[in-house]
């Protein structure tokens, strides 16, 4: 078997600041809300007309979800809009974070506002007709609604961008797709961002003079042109409501919204007022509801426990669905449980042909305790459960099954089996079951990705399978569980690309930066400033027979730079020869001094010639080249102006002559650029 020590961890700020933390017990997750209330919607949509259509039916639609309305503030308070995503878009495994929209990724709640962090993303860009929260704006600025954590370097390179579809993107990345003027989603947000969309131009197309006014149209350059208040792509947004039906996560952030503004998204609800709203080829005109019914009854009659004899009612159920036009499609509403079970026969349609790197099988009792780690077969794993009104059941083995999590009377409602970090994972395979009548669903991730397959278990043993993309990190399977069952785990595949064995760490221990001022003594003013970078790695990792250096980039290419090891070759359009420096460090010891028996290797180097760039934010990226791979460490991102900031704020400068200078570059009164000034 191959050991998991020793080998070479691609250090990228990414992997570092959402390496996945479970922490059971304190994520905000109701799973009863992943369904609705019929009542309730009864009543909240009882004055909605049918009978109109395009613009006369929003305006009704638009008076029934403003009513009522209650506003929560975009930060500030114990129930701003970052208080209610936590919440809102919570992980369903009860691991206390956060789901992000455009990436799938799950991170931890408070990791908010660092360019590697989370955002609250506008995903109506708020340029487009409300840039701030103040006056008759404040209402759309700060709508849950329309706010989803994102991560904040796909956030913040979408910028205002349309929705719409890329062809030839000029940059990729999570699955998603931008150009100069479009940004295109992962398909598995699509029809979210679409109903985000359709709510928006509903809720705030009817302000009447000087308030806001949102409409959508057929069109992909609104940010170039600054058309206020519209967005596109009209057109293609439609085309992804119905390829992208509504999702459980979509219906359980409606509910968890609704709680605290008291509105609700109506193209959640009722995914059929689409077609109302915006009239389309796309919406289809007419609806069998024969034929509807009848696509209703075959899932329906699908069975909960899918095995292969279960090949052909599921292909039928997916042949009768796909015949349906869009409006019938949208009236599907137990279109969940056809994916789910179309994911279940793909998994036992595709096993595993290759022999696992790693693998275990429970065939005795492991886990006496809750939060107790123990080894297994060379790789420690932790279990951590949430026990239901009484003290968890942990280990008890069923020998067809594999260690029991819980009983009826000592019922776990979430249970998270996590092992420790490993390198470079594509498959994991979990064979896991229930006891008769459980209703658990078993979701996997490995470190910062998360699986799109989530299974539902059946009393039968069955081999579920998450596929990855050589993914860093723990890996982590939980079951979430709404019944009083026992769950059990009876066996762990684990398939993943050997890595090349370098250094056990490479460990980015300080990264600073500083300004090189020169100036007119006489006028205190800017003549050259330069952006110096500096970082340490600690001296027991520093390897002699690798090459190092430093690659400077602004920082949304340094996204990309970080997401793992490339070749040269690969990073060649982020780099030019004046940006992609080898270099070799200088041993010094804590204090920053040259010493040959000191605890680190530093690297400093300045970038030149930032006059006129003073706001540009640059990243400096450490690398280390070795057996023809680069493999890249932290990022430190920063500007001429965000250091001079820093200096002032933080009282770092005692000469109140260099102070003038400083607050002059800032306030943009300088020419150029600046002697060297202390590290931060």
């Amino acid at each position: 078997m191959k050991r998991f020590v020793k080998v070479f961890l691609v250090f990228t700020t990414i992997l570092t600041l959402f390496s996945l933390q479970l922490v059971t017990g304190n994520a905000a997750y109701d799973i009863s809300k992943t369904t609705n209330d019929p009542t309730l919607l009864a009543s909240y949509y009882q004055t909605v007309d049918t009978s109109l259509s395009g613009e006369d039916f929003r305006r009704n639609l638009s008076a029934v979800i403003s009513a009522g309305y209650e506003r929560h503030p975009y930060s500030g308070g114990a129930a701003d809009v970052a208080a209610i995503l936590r919440e809102s878009d919570a992980d369903p495994s009860g691991n206390g974070n956060v789901i992000c929209i455009y990436t799938g990724l799950s991170m931890p709640s408070s990791q908010t506002g660092g360019i590697y962090e989370w955002d609250k993303e506008h995903v109506w860009a708020k340029s487009h007709g409300f840039p701030n929260e103040s006056g008759v704006m404040k209402e759309a600025y700060s709508d849950a609604h329309n706010l989803r954590p994102a991560l904040a370097s796909v956030n913040r390179s979408r910028s205002n961008k349309d929705h719409g579809l890329v062809a030839n993107p000029t940059r990729t990345d999570y699955g998603n797709k931008q150009n100069e003027t479009t940004f295109e989603p992962r398909d598995e947000s699509k029809g979210d961002v679409a109903r985000i969309m359709f709510y928006m131009a509903t809720r705030y197309g009817f302000g009447g003079d000087g308030a806001v006014n949102l409409s959508l149209v057929d069109d992909e350059t609104t940010s170039a042109s600054n058309l206020l208040g519209c967005f596109g792509n009209l057109q293609t947004l439609i085309q992804w409501h119905y390829d992208d039906p509504v999702s459980e996560s979509e219906i359980y952030r409606n509910n968890v919204v609704y709680g605290y503004q008291k509105n609700r998204n109506p193209y959640i609800d009722h995914p059929e007022y689409v077609a109302l709203a915006y009239p389309s080829a796309q919406s289809g005109t007419t609806v069998d509801e024969t034929k509807v019914a009848a696509v209703k009854q075959a899932i329906q009659n699908l069975p909960d426990e899918i095995t292969l004899n279960d090949t052909d009612a599921i292909n039928a159920a997916k042949a009768l669905y796909d015949a349906l036009n869009p409006l019938e499609k949208s009236k599907v509403d137990n279109y969940e449980t056809l994916r789910n079970a179309i994911n279940a026969l793909r998994a036992l349609q595709e096993p595993a042909t290759e022999n696992p790197d790693y693998t275990y099988s429970f065939t005795s009792k492991v886990f006496s305790s809750n939060n107790q780690t123990v080894d297994l077969n060379g790789l420690s794993w932790t279990i951590n459960a949430t026990p239901k009104n009484t003290e968890g059941y942990f280990g008890f083995y069923q020998a067809a099954k594999g260690i029991q999590i819980g009983t009826a009377a000592k019922p776990c409602t979430n249970v998270v089996l996590s092992s420790s970090k490993l390198t470079k994972v594509t498959k994991v395979v979990c064979y896991s079951s229930g006891a008769s009548g459980v209703n658990a669903k078993l979701s996997c991730s490995v470190g910062k990705q998360i699986s799109s397959s989530k299974y539902s278990l059946t009393k039968d043993n069955a081999a579920y399978e998450f596929v990855f993309n050589e993914a860093n990190g723990a890996i982590t399977f939980s079951i979430l569980n709404s019944s009083d069952k026992a769950v059990y785990f009876q066996r762990i595949d684990i398939y993943y690309t050997e890595v090349d064995i370098v250094s056990e760490t490479f460990v980015l221990t300080e990264t600073r930066s500083s300004l090189k001022l020169e100036y007119d003594s006489s006028t205190l003013e800017a003549t050259d400033v330069d952006l110096r970078f500096g970082t340490r790695i600690s001296a027991d990792a520093y390897d002699p027979t690798a090459k190092y250096g430093v690659v400077v980039v602004d920082s949304s290419q340094a996204s990309s730079l970080s997401s793992g090891e490339k070749t040269f070759t690969q990073i060649s359009e982020f780099v030019s020869s004046d940006y992609y420096l080898e270099m070799t460090p200088v041993q010094v010891n804590e204090q920053g001094i040259v010493d040959p028996n000191g605890e680190y290797y530093q690297f400093a180097w300045v970038i030149t010639n930032m006059e006129g760039h003073y706001e540009d934010s640059l990243s400096a990226v450490i690398y280390m080249e070795y057996n023809n791979k680069v493999y890249f460490g932290i990022a430190q991102t920063n500007s001429v102006i965000g250091v001079a900031e820093t200096y002032l704020e933080e009282d770092l400068i005692q000469s109140e002559e260099i102070k003038v200078i400083l607050q002059k570059i800032i306030d943009g009164n300088n020419t150029n650029d600046t002697g060297w000034l202390p590290w931060v």
